[in-house]
C-alpha cells in the first residue's frame, strides 16, 4: 500500500473512485493550494487505528518504564504536524 495526493479540485469531480480506490492506496492525502489539508482513509485501517489509539491511551501511566515516560513527555511537546507521515 502507497500514500497518494489527490487535489481537491480532483476529489470533487471524481469523489467515487478516489474513495474506491481507498483499498488499494491506503489513504489519499488532500491538498489545497498545493498543501496537504485532509487525509482519506479507508474506514478498515480508520478502525484499526482507532483501536491502537485506545489502547496506547488506556495503557497505565504508572506503569511506563521512566525512559518511556520521558519520551511520553518529550512526544507531548512535538507539533501536531510531527505526526503527520504516520
Amino acid at each position: 500500500m502507497s500514500q497518494s495526493f489527490v487535489s481537491i479540485t480532483e476529489l470533487r469531480q471524481d469523489a467515487t473512485n478516489i474513495i474506491n480506490e481507498l483499498k488499494d492506496t491506503w489513504d489519499q492525502i488532500v491538498l489545497v493550494n498545493n498543501k496537504p489539508k485532509a487525509v482519506l482513509v479507508d474506514f478498515d485501517e480508520y478502525e484499526q487505528l482507532s483501536n491502537w489509539k485506545v489502547m496506547l491511551y488506556s495503557y497505565p501511566y504508572d506503569l511506563l518504564s521512566e525512559e518511556d515516560k520521558e519520551l511520553v513527555e518529550e512526544t507531548k511537546k512535538l507539533p501536531r504536524s510531527e505526526f503527520s507521515n504516520l
